[in-house]
Formats: C-alpha cells, sequence, structure tokens
C-alpha cells in the first residue's frame, strides 16, 4: 500500500526523520466545484416519514459516486501546485514528493486520510500549509512511545542497536474483529 511503501522510505542522507498523519475533515465537501453544466440534485428526508426535500448539489456529496475521484482531483491540483511543489508518483497516484521547496518530503493520501514523512521542519511546514488549506481534525506524530492507527493499521517505531526501526501491526484489529464475530479466546 502507500502508507507501507512511506514507511519503508528513509531519508537517503540518513538523518533523522519523522512520520505524522492527519484527517481532512469534511474533505468531499471541500472539493472544487462541479464546472460541467450539468444539474445535481440530492434528496434529503431530514426526519423519518417526514417530507423529502430536494437540493441542488454544488458539489459532491459523501456517498456519491463520483465524490472520491472529484476529491482527489481536489487534492491533486492543491498539492501540485507551483505554491506547494509537489509531484505525483507514477506509480501510485495518492503519493507525492517534493523535490525542491521540502527536501525529502513525501506525503500519501488515502481519501481523507494523509501520511507524511520528511524532517520534523520539513513536515511542521507541510502541516502548515495544510491548515491554510483545509479543516485537518488533528495531526499524530510516530514516536517510539506513541504508535498511531492509521486506515486500519497500527504503525509504531523503535530503536534497536542504535537503528531506528519502523513495523505495522494489525493485532487490534483483528483481535476486535474475532471478538466481534465470537472468536473469543483464540
Amino acid at each position: 500500500s502507500s502508507v507501507k511503501t512511506l514507511i519503508a522510505y528513509a531519508d537517503p542522507k540518513g538523518g533523522e526523520d519523522e512520520i505524522m498523519v492527519g484527517d481532512i475533515s469534511g474533505a468531499f465537501n471541500l472539493s472544487d466545484p462541479y464546472d460541467d453544466g450539468i444539474e445535481r440534485f440530492a434528496i434529503w428526508q431530514p426526519t423519518r416519514g417526514g417530507p423529502y426535500r430536494v437540493f441542488r448539489m454544488v458539489s459532491p456529496l459523501y456517498g456519491t459516486d463520483d465524490a472520491p475521484m472529484k476529491w482527489h482531483n481536489t487534492f491533486n491540483a492543491w498539492i501540485t501546485s507551483e505554491k506547494m511543489g509537489y509531484t505525483q508518483s507514477q506509480n501510485d497516484k495518492s503519493a507525492y514528493y517534493n523535490p525542491r521547496t521540502i527536501a525529502n518530503h513525501r506525503v500519501v493520501k488515502l481519501v481523507d486520510d494523509m501520511a507524511a514523512r520528511g524532517s520534523p521542519e520539513a513536515n511542521s511546514v507541510f502541516k502548515a500549509r495544510c491548515e491554510q488549506q483545509y479543516p485537518i481534525k488533528g495531526w499524530h506524530v510516530l514516536r517510539a512511545d506513541n504508535p498511531i492507527k492509521f486506515c486500519g493499521t497500527t504503525y509504531y517505531k523503535k530503536y534497536e542497536g542504535g537503528a531506528t526501526k519502523y513495523g505495522i501491526s494489525h493485532q487490534d484489529d483483528m483481535r476486535c474483529f474475532l471478538d466481534e464475530y465470537g472468536f473469543t479466546g483464540v
């Protein structure tokens, strides 16, 4: 996956880097407006059994077929803009790197979740720029004492023999799944 690739990429200069994750609040509602001239409508029933209401959609709503791609195109235009300076990966269209303004900085996006890897300074600049553009629910930095959950996986960091090692685990989510379906104690 994109995040596993991000974990695997270390700073080629051997510097100490960090991984942080953030969640863009209401991402689909932040998509660029439709510009194709086609009117779109949504039907909503605010209370069960009550009257239906019809709304003209200016941009996609969560759950509409085109919402993920419209959001991706909006985010892609922003992050690859001259101001941000990132380049989209040729192999993974949700992965970006910044060869110019933020040395060795990489970002991956999974719908409305982002993970970034780079120096603490580069992450700080990226975080500030993101918060100017989008409402972020919170940033979490991966540290040895602070594993992070991101898209169903726990990521951890540890130090062994003077080297930094990263790892992933699905144990917590698998345990919840097994418990939910009656496989407790397995």
